[in-house]
């Protein structure tokens, strides 16, 4: 059976249809044409129809509550009127649910973004990084892989510290011939944006 709900009047903004038919309920927030597929064998003689308002709503981290056991959380939303709501809530895991591991959900982005930056502030591998796009824009070698590699290996030799000019990568840059016949080649250094000092 397939009952579908052409348009309405007088429903609250962002208010839920539940239709209930037999021993089957379905539930979605309304909008016009919404169609409520039901897989009766035979269809009931009756259907239920509740209409629900959104009163308040918040996300809660499962893994913070199942990590609190039988303990609990209190989990507050903002109610009617400014008046609050307090859920005093616990979740259990299920054997079915064997795998779930709360310790192992990953943690918020927020979080890893934070970690990931520490970490990337800690190594000065931005620095590095800013300075190989730098050297490799301003001498454009022919083998660019080598060319990084080697300025890699030598930012490591320095400790991690990157030096405006590398002596042993002139190697990697192309010969004076080379370079004559490219006149035209741009100097990605000296263009804004590009150059050590912004």
């Amino acid at each position: 059976m397939d009952l579908t709900v052409r348009g309405a009047e007088g429903l609250p903004q962002k208010a839920y249809l539940s239709i209930r038919a037999g021993d089957v309920r379905k539930q979605v927030q309304y909008r016009p044409g919404e169609c409520f597929r039901f897989d009766n064998k035979s269809a009931p003689r009756f259907f239920v129809v509740d209409v629900f308002e959104k009163v308040s709503s918040a996300q809660v981290s499962l893994a913070e509550l199942a990590a609190l056991g039988e303990t609990g959380s209190s989990v507050q939303l903002p109610g009617r009127n400014g008046l609050p709501i307090t859920l005093d809530m616990t979740v259990k895991v299920r054997d079915q649910q064997a795998g779930f591991d709360p310790k192992k959900i990953r943690p918020p982005r927020h979080q890893v973004a934070m970690e990931a930056q520490t970490y990337l502030e800690t190594h000065s591998v931005q620095k590095i990084l800013q300075g190989l796009v730098q050297q490799l824009l301003t001498c454009q070698p022919k083998d660019p892989v080598s060319f990084m590699s080697k300025y890699i290996q030598e930012s490591a030799a320095l400790g991690g510290e990157v030096a405006t000019t590398l002596p042993s990568l002139a190697v990697l840059n192309p010969t004076d011939e080379e370079s004559d016949n490219e006149g035209a080649k741009r100097q990605w250094a000296s263009r804004r944006g590009m150059g050590a000092d912004e």
